[in-house]
């Protein structure tokens, strides 16, 4: 047993080690999020309402897009309008059908996991960092959450951006902090826009 641990010890001091466990638990991640994504959409009336939204924009022209987001809640107040700006660009790359909208989520879903494994490196040595990102790869709220296109759906990956960018910018070896201070301007930018808890939380949170 002591052999073992200690072999595992020395693969993972290896680059290429800790790269290949990453990509295996992306591989699993990727296979949760996208198999069968087509047949096994969730769609709810939110999810019409963004697709004639971006149906309108593909139709005309990205100045069609709303300055306004989507209701919360069902209630008068709205969110800023970044991620119907996410869906346009994804429906221009994946397609203007559902599943574009659907792939642009699991897009950043698969993203968020290698960014959670950067966050948790930053407090934990690597093999539980990497324990940690097996489990965020993995869960069930997550994958579901993955899988169809709601636009808290990727508070995930911009609240980890958010976090990590922070990270580095406090850093006092970090050589280029102000680069940092942009990446949390913009992802606190856009994640304030996908639900009003983070509207509220994010930039306290920041604070």
């Amino acid at each position: 047993m002591e052999s073992n641990d200690k072999s595992l010890k020395t693969f993972l001091r290896w680059r290429w080690g800790v790269a290949l466990v990453l990509c295996g638990i992306l591989v699993v991640g990727a296979t949760l999020r996208l198999f069968q994504i087509g047949d096994w959409l969730h769609f709810e009336l939110d999810q019409a309402r963004d697709a004639r939204v971006i149906d309108a924009a593909l139709e005309g022209s990205p100045l069609d897009l709303p300055l306004l987001g989507p209701k919360a809640g069902g209630t008068f107040l709205r969110l800023g309008p970044g991620f119907y700006w996410l869906e346009y660009i994804g429906a221009l790359i994946f397609g203007d059908t559902v599943r574009g909208s659907v792939l642009m989520v699991a897009f950043f879903s698969l993203a968020a996991l290698p960014l959670f494994y950067l966050v948790a490196r930053r407090f934990f040595v690597t093999s539980s960092a990497l324990l940690l990102t097996s489990l965020f790869s993995t869960s069930a709220f997550l994958v579901m959450y993955g899988r169809f296109a709601w636009n808290p759906n990727l508070i995930p990956f911009f609240g980890l951006l958010v976090a990590y960018s922070l990270l580095r910018v406090v850093d006092r070896h970090e050589r280029h902090p102000g680069r940092w201070l942009l990446s949390t301007a913009f992802a606190l930018g856009l994640a304030t826009q996908m639900h009003f808890l983070a509207f509220l939380g994010f930039p306290a949170l920041a604070g």
